[in-house]
């Protein structure tokens, strides 16, 4: 269960980059799952988890949960995640996030 949703973005304006006040995770969504962000690469969310915060980007860009995890609610074969740089498994879309931390998701590309 979610108690608070809430997603700010960064932004640039005349040049500038513009940074939201408050401290809180970082997503970094890779350009092949910008679609339902409209076109959004770095979204903050107010969440404790990586799920939670894959959870709080869906509840603002509906389509998006469902590019990351399977209906298993698992991270699907060809997506990555990265907490400040560490590779998590598979399985570890409940890690605990900190208001400094910064979410990476991959797409890895497959083929021959």
């Amino acid at each position: 269960m979610i108690t608070r949703v809430r997603v700010r973005v960064y932004s640039r304006v005349e040049g500038r980059r513009i940074e939201s006040v408050e401290k809180v995770p970082k997503v970094e969504v890779p350009p092949r799952y910008r679609g339902p962000t409209g076109g959004l690469g770095l979204i903050e969310v107010d969440a404790g988890t990586v799920r939670l915060c894959i959870e709080a980007i869906e509840a603002q860009h509906p389509g998006f949960r469902e590019l990351i995890l399977d209906s298993e609610h698992k991270l699907r074969r060809f997506v990555r995640i990265f907490v400040n740089g560490e590779a998590l498994g598979r399985d570890a879309v409940d890690t605990p996030v900190t208001d400094s931390d910064l979410i990476q998701i991959l797409a890895s590309a497959a083929g021959g």
